[in-house]
């Protein structure tokens, strides 16, 4: 059980930075993890926050319907949900392909507790799920129910045990779909292809609820009910909370220990072995050497970049998010008309505020669309090598953005061809939206790198702490907001009557910004690039 412990510390310590930043004698290190968690705490509420005012309309519908136990059906399902895709999309990389296997297996320690001690770390990463996801519809059946002292005791344990069943099933979900996917020549795309169908899922699920009728409740009330009877485990948690029963809770809790219990049992009997398969890759069988192809610097970082990139499953997934946002407006657009999907996302879709409103939410998408962001950390210990090659940094700098223009460029062309079959807009007012688009994806992945060379983190044992998890990726994302939100806070303290004129003002300004970060980036890049 020690040697448990020991290695939960470790795996903590390790992903979350807390030894740096508990040891650092810098002042401004600490400055920077203090300000670093406030964000995180202050996006965690706004987040919760959110949740609870998305639920609490539909409250009102299953009160009149007199079906509030649905709430608490859609807060264990919601949870199973995403609790179950998080852990097909974490467990690769904690479980099955994590860079410390070799020297976790040389230790004195049974497989056993290192497979735990991975397991508990994906658990204590997915209880924030269980939080955020699953306790604003249950707080919102609290007040419509005036649950007492006991109702929200029961709350807090079960919550404790939701994750335990979702991550057990999605650990052997991604051990299956990694073994299928291995057998193939592009071993990422099956669960890339899963990953983005879910994605979308999540994207139009929680405006389906904000604008759900009671009409539409009740129809869906016999399916709910139906996946409930499937997951019986669901049943006995809405029966524990509804009823407050002792003998509900703690089946539901023998339930929940038992399989997680049983997946660790039997996963840990062939860890070593499962490892070893996982590690596999297709190669073809009948390979021949026939001519060695030579091209450009340029050309060839940019292909390292974008093998490795799609290589990576959790690279691709976290990445790759904005251009998917910006497809799924562009064809909701397309399709159900402005009026709809303006009434749904809360925009004024109409008049002179449309090409504004298109070139706010592309905006909005190419911000989250930022490949640099962990470039330089996902090198890792081997960024000794490319550093020792004679290239020019520029190049090797430059090389990551164009990976980056690689995803944005072609999806903003794509959709404003869509956007401009749906709305017929002027010739000006698509070049206008063409050229803000375009200098948000150059500005983008620019101020990604220069944060990841500031905020770098070449020290990790899965891309899971990189891509997700670490300074570079929350600071550009706040920076990347700040240069799409001020535009916007202009926008609504002028009230322009002419917005192209103001929308060709804020090109001017990016293309100022532009010009200075590139500048940046060959002077004070380079220069933190070689002190790396």
């Amino acid at each position: 059980m020690n040697s448990v412990f020991y290695l939960i510390k470790a795996n903590i310590i390790n992903s979350w930075g807390i030894n740096k930043a508990l040891k650092s004698k810098s002042g401004a290190e600490k400055v920077k993890t203090a300000l670093l968690g406030l964000l995180i705490v202050y996006a965690f509420c706004m987040l919760a926050f959110s949740m609870i005012m998305l639920f609490y309309p539909l409250g009102k519908v299953l009160k009149e319907l007199n079906s509030l136990e649905l709430l608490i059906g859609s807060s264990i399902l919601s949870t199973t949900l995403f609790s179950l895709f998080m852990s097909i999309y974490k467990v690769p990389g904690y479980l099955f392909s994590f860079r410390d296997f070799d020297l976790l297996m040389s230790l004195p320690v049974k497989p056993s507790a290192v497979l735990a001690s991975k397991m508990i770390f994906v658990y204590l990463s997915n209880l924030a799920i269980s939080v955020l996801i699953g306790i604003p519809s249950l707080v919102i059946y609290g007040i419509n129910t005036h649950g007492g002292f006991m109702y929200y005791v029961f709350v807090v344990v079960t919550t404790l045990f939701v994750p335990l069943i979702p991550i057990s099933i999605g650990a052997v979900l991604a051990y299956i779909l990694g073994r299928i996917s291995s057998k193939f020549k592009s071993t990422n795309a099956l669960m890339l292809i899963g990953t983005f169908v879910i994605i979308i899922a999540c994207m139009i699920l929680p405006n389906m609820i904000r604008g759900i009728n009671q009409e539409q409740v009740q129809n869906a009330i016999p399916a709910v009910s139906g996946v409930i009877k499937v997951l019986f485990w669901t049943n006995l948690y809405i029966k524990a909370l509804s009823n407050t029963n002792i003998l509900y809770l703690a089946a539901f809790l023998l339930v929940s220990v038992a399989v997680f219990g049983a997946f660790l049992f039997i996963f840990s009997r062939g860890f070593k072995t499962i490892n070893s398969k996982m590690s596999e890759k297709y190669k073809a069988s009948n390979y021949k050497v026939t001519r060695l192809k030579a091209s450009g610097v340029m050309k060839a970082l940019y292909v390292k970049e974008l093998r490795f990139y799609l290589s990576s499953y959790i690279y691709v997934t976290n990445t790759a998010v904005g251009v998917i946002m910006m497809l799924v407006f562009s064809v909701a657009v397309a399709f159900f008309g402005r009026d709809k999907v303006a009434k749904m996302l809360e925009l004024p879709m109409a008049g002179s505020y449309i090409a504004p409103v298109i070139a706010l939410v592309f905006a909005f998408c190419i911000s989250f669309t930022c490949v640099t962001a962990p470039s330089i950390s996902l090198e890792g210990k081997g960024l000794w090598i490319i550093k020792s090659l004679p290239l020019k940094v520029e190049n090797i700098l430059w090389s990551k953005i164009l990976l980056n223009l690689t995803l944005t460029v072609p999806a903003v062309i794509i959709n404003i061809l869509i956007v401009e079959f749906t709305f017929k807009m002027s010739a000006q007012t698509v070049i206008v939206l063409f050229l803000l688009s375009l200098l948000y994806c150059i500005i983008t992945p620019i101020i990604g790198i220069l944060v990841n060379l500031y905020f770098p983190k070449l020290e990790w044992t899965s891309q899971v702490a990189v891509v997700k998890q670490s300074a570079s990726i929350l600071v550009t994302m706040l920076t990347s907001v700040i240069t799409v939100g001020v535009p916007v806070l202009l926008f609504m303290i002028i009230k322009p009557s002419d917005t192209n004129l103001f929308m060709e003002i804020v090109c001017v300004a990016l293309a100022v910004l532009a010009f200075i970060l590139i500048k940046a980036l060959s002077t004070v890049g380079v220069k933190k690039f070689k002190e790396l």
